[in-house]
Protein backbone atom coordinates (compact mmCIF):
# COMPACT_ATOMS: atom_id res chain seq x y z
CA UNK A 1 0.00 0.00 0.00
CA UNK A 2 2.82 2.39 0.80
CA UNK A 3 4.31 1.59 -2.59
CA UNK A 4 1.04 2.58 -4.28
CA UNK A 5 0.97 5.84 -2.29
CA UNK A 6 4.57 6.53 -3.28
CA UNK A 7 3.65 6.24 -6.97
CA UNK A 8 0.68 8.62 -6.70
CA UNK A 9 2.66 11.90 -6.69
CA UNK A 10 4.49 10.79 -9.86
CA UNK A 11 1.22 9.71 -11.47
CA UNK A 12 -0.42 12.95 -10.41
CA UNK A 13 2.42 14.97 -11.96
CA UNK A 14 2.15 12.98 -15.22
CA UNK A 15 -1.63 13.46 -15.28
CA UNK A 16 -1.21 17.21 -14.70
CA UNK A 17 1.30 17.37 -17.57
CA UNK A 18 -1.12 15.54 -19.87
CA UNK A 19 -3.95 17.83 -18.79
CA UNK A 20 -1.76 20.87 -19.46
CA UNK A 21 -0.96 19.67 -22.97
CA UNK A 22 -4.62 18.95 -23.63
CA UNK A 23 -5.63 22.45 -22.51
CA UNK A 24 -3.01 23.99 -24.81
CA UNK A 25 -4.20 21.83 -27.72
CA UNK A 26 -7.82 22.78 -27.10
CA UNK A 27 -6.92 26.45 -26.86
CA UNK A 28 -5.01 26.31 -30.17
CA UNK A 29 -7.93 24.52 -31.83
CA UNK A 30 -10.40 27.13 -30.57
CA UNK A 31 -8.17 29.93 -31.85
CA UNK A 32 -7.87 28.25 -35.26
CA UNK A 33 -11.65 27.83 -35.52
CA UNK A 34 -12.19 31.46 -34.46
CA UNK A 35 -9.80 32.67 -37.17
CA UNK A 36 -11.59 30.56 -39.79
CA UNK A 37 -14.95 31.99 -38.71
CA UNK A 38 -13.61 35.53 -38.97
CA UNK A 39 -12.46 34.81 -42.52
CA UNK A 40 -15.89 33.42 -43.36
CA UNK A 41 -17.68 36.48 -42.01
CA UNK A 42 -15.66 38.94 -44.09
CA UNK A 43 -16.81 37.66 -47.50
CA UNK A 44 -20.45 37.72 -46.33
CA UNK A 45 -20.04 41.38 -45.44
CA UNK A 46 -18.47 42.11 -48.83
CA UNK A 47 -21.27 40.30 -50.63
CA UNK A 48 -23.88 42.16 -48.57
CA UNK A 49 -22.28 45.54 -49.34
CA UNK A 50 -22.18 44.74 -53.04
CA UNK A 51 -25.76 43.46 -53.14
CA UNK A 52 -27.36 46.37 -51.26
CA UNK A 53 -27.29 48.78 -54.24
CA UNK A 54 -28.62 46.06 -56.56
CA UNK A 55 -31.45 45.27 -54.16
CA UNK A 56 -32.34 48.97 -53.85
CA UNK A 57 -32.32 49.33 -57.63
CA UNK A 58 -34.54 46.28 -58.11
CA UNK A 59 -36.93 47.49 -55.42
CA UNK A 60 -37.24 50.85 -57.17
CA UNK A 61 -37.86 49.16 -60.53
CA UNK A 62 -40.59 46.95 -59.05
CA UNK A 63 -42.26 49.96 -57.42
CA UNK A 64 -42.19 51.92 -60.71
CA UNK A 65 -43.56 48.93 -62.62
CA UNK A 66 -46.34 48.54 -60.07
CA UNK A 67 -47.31 52.21 -60.36
CA UNK A 68 -47.31 52.05 -64.16
CA UNK A 69 -49.38 48.86 -64.11
CA UNK A 70 -51.93 50.51 -61.82
CA UNK A 71 -52.13 53.51 -64.17
CA UNK A 72 -52.56 51.29 -67.22
CA UNK A 73 -55.22 49.20 -65.49
CA UNK A 74 -57.12 52.38 -64.58
CA UNK A 75 -56.84 53.61 -68.19
CA UNK A 76 -58.17 50.28 -69.50
CA UNK A 77 -61.10 50.43 -67.09
CA UNK A 78 -61.93 53.90 -68.36
CA UNK A 79 -61.78 52.64 -71.96
CA UNK A 80 -64.08 49.78 -71.02
CA UNK A 81 -66.62 52.30 -69.79
CA UNK A 82 -66.60 54.00 -73.19
CA UNK A 83 -64.80 57.16 -72.20
CA UNK A 84 -62.91 59.36 -74.62
CA UNK A 85 -59.16 59.09 -75.12
CA UNK A 86 -59.11 55.35 -75.70
CA UNK A 87 -57.67 54.06 -78.84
Amino acid sequence: MSEALARRPGQLAADMENLSRSVVDISETINAVAMKLERLQTPDGVIEVRLDPVILSLTGAVERFSEQSDQQAAALRECGRGRKGCG
